[in-house]
């Protein structure tokens, strides 16, 4: 299974908890399959650094650099323009694409309106944990 991970989910987890971390610690245990393009790693780095201050910043990066050496990394070769009231979230969708991606785990309420994107699930962490419980173990 391949997933492509929102920022928002990510962000959520490593600095708030709940299911979003459980999310996290399945990425970093190698239970699922994580896709990333350089464009979603660098919105990573920069939202964490951003609302992380109190962290030391080569804590952070030594994190987000072991979540990523979990990861395969694609470059999109399309740019969909799907989201019209946040372009930005497009990159996910572009991932999810190139990569062949199984489905998109946000909290975004943009790409959670879509529900899916071609055969590509767009859920929420929770729906994502209801469907798939056996990964959380």
């Amino acid at each position: 299974m391949r997933i492509v991970v929102d920022t928002n989910v990510l962000v959520s987890g490593m600095h708030w908890g709940g299911i979003p971390a459980e999310v996290v610690k399945a990425w970093a245990n190698g239970r699922i399959e994580v896709v990333c393009s350089a464009e979603i790693i660098r919105e990573y780095s920069e939202v964490l650094h951003r609302i992380n201050r109190e962290m030391p910043p080569d804590k952070l990066d030594g994190m987000l650099s072991f979540l990523i050496s979990q990861s395969e990394i694609v470059q999109p070769n399309h740019w969909f323009k799907i989201i019209l009231e946040d372009p930005g979230d497009d990159k996910f969708i572009d991932c999810a694409f190139h990569a062949q991606a199984n489905m998109i785990i946000s909290g975004d309420k943009h790409l959670l309106k879509l529900e899916k994107f071609g055969p590509i699930l767009i859920l929420s962490p929770s729906e994502f944990k209801k469907k798939f419980r056996r990964l959380f173990c």
